[in-house]
């Protein structure tokens, strides 16, 4: 959670964001980090409570929210669970040198840039559902890469992602489309 919560940070707020440490004496998700629960509840927020003087007055007000930081709080949000629910582990089906990908229809068949000999890659809804078609990017072939030197069974869609310094979308996409090729197992 707090992985997924640092990759739709990094999507969405320009300019970077501050991590504050875990403090006990915290808000709401102290309880659920309780002994008895021990469940990760990142908070994001704006103003961290405590730093600003009206936080549980009759002075926090209204006047402190706007439309617009509704909606990108929204955005935030609604990106940080689309995020959680890519997780995967996925694993390769042989564990032994690189898939050849043009035999899949994932790579160019001949030489030359890959720009010039695109692909459709198919995106798929969380029903596994075409959705809509796009070109394989270079970075595509890249997450390919990544995925097969590091579909282990162990590591994780999101630390392919750190690792390779990919989106976690082209590298979810990457995913889902090895997978239909029975490349990989998630």
């Amino acid at each position: 959670i707090n992985q997924a919560a640092h990759l739709a940070l990094n999507k969405s707020v320009k300019g970077g964001y501050k991590v504050n440490p875990f403090r006990p004496q915290g808000s709401d998700e102290r309880q659920y980090s309780s002994p008895g629960f021990r469940i990760v509840t990142p908070s994001i927020h704006k103003d961290q409570y405590h730093e600003y003087d009206e936080y549980h007055t009759s002075a926090d007000d209204l006047s402190f929210i706007s439309a617009g930081s509704i909606q990108e709080s929204l955005e935030v949000h609604q990106n940080w669970i689309k995020i959680i629910e890519s997780f995967c582990v996925p694993e390769r089906k042989n564990f032994f040198g690189e898939y050849q990908l043009g035999q899949y229809d994932l790579y160019p068949m001949t030489g030359g840039a890959l720009r010039s000999n695109r692909r459709k890659l198919t995106r798929l809804n969380e029903n596994r559902k075409m959705t809509s078609q796009k070109d394989i990017s270079e970075q595509h072939v890249e997450a390919f890469s990544w995925i097969m030197h590091m579909a282990d069974g162990k590591r994780t869609s999101f630390e392919i992602a750190r690792v390779s310094n990919l989106n976690i979308e082209i590298v979810n996409e990457a995913i889902i489309l090895l997978a239909d090729k029975n490349l990989v197992s998630v």
